[in-house]
């Protein structure tokens, strides 16, 4: 009998490996879940933010800088969209967003 108990012991301790892999699989499957829910509402935020700069006449410097700051790279493209309506739908376009849409776009450190 305190063979069986030993094999009993041993059965366990080979079990373990699969029960931690289980545990790590699921913990890792949480940890995914947990940073698409953080990205997906990072996309979100900064939407929104490009909204109300679209929306906005004038938007405030603090807000591009926010956007500017943290812009998620899949929201780019849509930010400098609304920035080249801005200048294109003014009569005549702020400096500062020109400026920032140069160095945006990086063509302010580019000559002919």
């Amino acid at each position: 009998m305190a063979g069986s108990q030993g094999e009993a012991r041993m059965t366990n301790v080979q079990d373990r490996p699969d029960r931690d892999q289980h545990h790590d699989d699921q913990q890792w499957t949480r940890l995914q879940s947990i940073l698409s829910d953080v990205w997906q509402n990072r996309l979100d935020f900064y939407g929104e933010l490009i909204g109300k700069v679209s929306n906005d006449r004038y938007p405030s410097p603090t807000m591009l800088d926010t956007i500017e700051s943290g812009l998620p790279p899949e929201l780019y493209a849509d930010y400098i969209a609304v920035l080249v309506d801005k200048v294109f739908d003014s009569k005549y376009p702020s400096p500062t967003l020109l400026a920032r849409l140069g160095h945006l776009t990086n063509l302010s450190g580019q000559r002919g």
